[in-house]
């Protein structure tokens, strides 16, 4: 009886590996996606029509010639500084943020900062309105624009993340 259980468990096992697959398989195997890596990288997002430049292009260019402004940008962050008002302009399609000093004066200052970020500062001449040029961002928390007055007082904005452009 033993010997016919042993001869038994043999055939099973036996059974078993001639009737399985063993790996193999009757399609090819697919061939495995190439990934981004440092030496092939992922194409960049094609920008809307209209729009010059994406992320760090943007750094030191003028957002109104690049296409950034109007409808693609939101003012996420602002103070007022006296009758000034200092804002953080960020564009999400542009990936880059500015500042913009409403109802200056003459001799009034403006610059835009993102962490070691270079900074961008504008003088008010005779306009109403300056603004800075761009700085590529991370996000729009990245940014913070500070104004100076010419008599003195000073103050400064900084990004809040938000949703929408």
């Amino acid at each position: 009886m033993f010997l016919a259980g042993v001869v038994g468990a043999l055939l099973v096992v036996t059974s078993a590996v001639l009737l399985t697959d063993r790996g193999k398989s009757d399609t090819a195997p697919v061939a495995a996606r190439p990934s981004a890596s440092p030496s092939h990288p992922a194409p960049a997002p094609v920008p809307p029509a209209g729009v010059k430049c994406v992320a760090a292009s943007c750094a030191g260019q003028d957002p109104e010639v690049m296409g950034c402004s109007d409808q693609l940008v939101r003012t996420v962050g602002s103070v007022k500084v006296g009758v000034a008002v200092v804002e953080v302009r960020y564009s999400k399609t542009c990936g880059a943020a500015w500042a913009r000093l409403r109802q200056v004066a003459p001799g009034d200052r403006v610059r835009i900062g993102a962490g070691a970020a270079a900074q961008e500062a504008v003088v008010a001449g005779a306009r109403r309105d300056v603004y800075t040029k761009m700085l590529a961002v991370a996000g729009p928390a990245a940014a913070k624009a500070c104004a100076t007055l010419k008599d003195g007082r000073s103050g400064c904005a900084t990004g809040t993340a938000t949703t929408g452009r």
